[in-house]
């Protein structure tokens, strides 16, 4: 980064000083700019990766025999709109702030980015702006419009849109299978929140040194693990006529929610520790 851009005459600021509006602003345009050339054509890509999968789709279509067109298009359905979003959606909420801000840790670059002319507070609130709240919102209506008007010009071959499948349906719901009562993520697309996803990236970036995508996606699910094992033993006793009027009235979507939120603020606030700790 280039801190003259955003420096006015130039002056190093000290990086403990108070949160100053005007100079907020003007790091974060400073950071959407240079979030835009760094990394614009990688979230413009992986925002159309529904065209660009399509594409591919349609190629591969003309390998087919033609009596089995239709069983191509039925099960290229139903991957595109559940697998393919899933293994592109989630991942990219995480990595893509452990791209924009890994370099924290980082000798040369690490050191221009404490020098960058902004307290720590606005630097914490621009690093949450862009990572869990603008580029997230920007790669949504990218993903989710492309995905979007190919269903609709070509509703023979994708039968049904991401956004059908993540609006309108509650996130957890009482099945039953074989006699027996279970609960089903009846929206897994959105098991894990976006902003959420984006906080736990936040804090690899500034956590580890090194393999910070892996080691980031690794430590998350050793949490969620250890999360689900002390829940199961804490509803191993809890009333089952009760557990299931809980789960028919949302209380486990909206419990689940505010337990990412919780999380996601845990990860904000270690990112603002980390940040504020780092020695040049």
């Amino acid at each position: 980064m280039n801190n003259n851009s955003i420096s006015g005459n130039g002056t190093t600021m000290a990086r403990k000083d108070r949160f100053c509006l005007k100079r907020f602003l003007r790091y974060l345009s400073f950071e959407v700019t240079d979030t835009v050339s760094s990394q614009g054509l990688a979230i413009l890509i992986t925002g159309l990766a529904p065209v660009i999968l399509f594409s591919l789709y349609c190629l591969f279509s003309l390998t087919v025999n033609q009596g089995y067109e239709s069983m191509y298009w039925e099960n290229v359905s139903d991957i595109h709109t559940y697998a393919a979003s899933i293994c592109i959606t989630l991942p990219f909420y995480m990595i893509f702030p452990i791209v924009r801000y890994g370099m924290i840790t980082g000798w040369r670059k690490g050191a221009a980015y404490l020098q960058m002319p902004a307290s720590e507070a606005e630097k914490l609130l621009s690093a949450v702006l862009i990572s869990l709240l603008i580029v997230p919102a920007i790669f949504i209506v990218l993903y989710f419009g492309s995905d979007w008007i190919i269903h609709m010009v070509f509703p023979d071959r994708i039968r049904t849109s991401f956004i059908d499948i993540t609006t309108g349906h509650r996130l957890f719901e009482i099945v039953e299978i074989d006699g027996y009562q279970a609960v089903s993520a009846n929206n897994p697309t959105m098991l894990f929140l976006p902003f959420t996803l984006a906080a736990a990236g936040l804090a690899g970036a500034v956590m580890f040194k090194r393999n910070k995508i892996f080691l980031t996606i690794m430590t998350s699910l050793a949490i969620l693990a250890i999360f689900m094992w002390i829940t199961i033993g804490l509803l191993d006793g809890v009333d089952e006529a009760a557990w299931t009027d809980f789960i028919s009235n949302n209380g486990l979507g909206w419990s689940w929610t505010g337990i990412q939120t919780v999380f996601t603020i845990i990860c904000c606030t270690y990112f603002y520790w980390r940040i504020s700790r780092i020695q040049l």
